[in-house]
């Protein structure tokens, strides 16, 4: 049989049977123990979605046409070691003099405007024939 008795300061003592006694004596609360250790880092998350596509931005500015100007001259005769050409293409444009079965001939270039250049050379390597190819 068991019996709880309250002794004074608080303290209990619990007897079961004839030889089994135990006493609890209660006192004031001690001060908090230091803290612990921090636990180890957790294990990473998955994953989150992916987020929403952002907004377009504003169209760019109009390009110029993907076309270039040119233009062709063909000549015939000897004129002179200058042969002025007015190409009105609005640009310094490459430039190439050309013989009567389109091979090209070693010339002297001279822009004078963007709409005008001269070609010159020595009167022995123009052709009677040939062309002036600007683009």
């Amino acid at each position: 049989m068991s019996e709880i008795k309250l002794g004074i300061p608080p303290a209990y003592v619990i007897t079961h049977g004839a030889n089994e006694t135990l006493e609890l004596t209660i006192g004031i609360q001690g001060p908090p123990g230091p803290p612990g250790q921090q636990g180890a880092q957790g294990e990473a998350g998955i994953q989150g979605a992916q987020g929403e596509a952002g907004i377009q931005g504003a169209p760019g500015i109009q390009g110029e046409t993907g076309l270039d100007k040119h233009f062709f001259m063909p000549f015939t005769g000897a004129l002179g070691g200058v042969l002025s050409v007015e190409h009105n293409l609005g640009k310094y444009p490459h430039v190439d003099v050309l013989d009567g079965v389109a091979n090209r001939v070693s010339v002297d270039v001279r822009h004078v405007t963007q709409n005008l250049l001269e070609v010159r050379w020595v009167p022995a390597n123009l052709p009677l024939t040939g062309s002036v190819v600007c683009n």
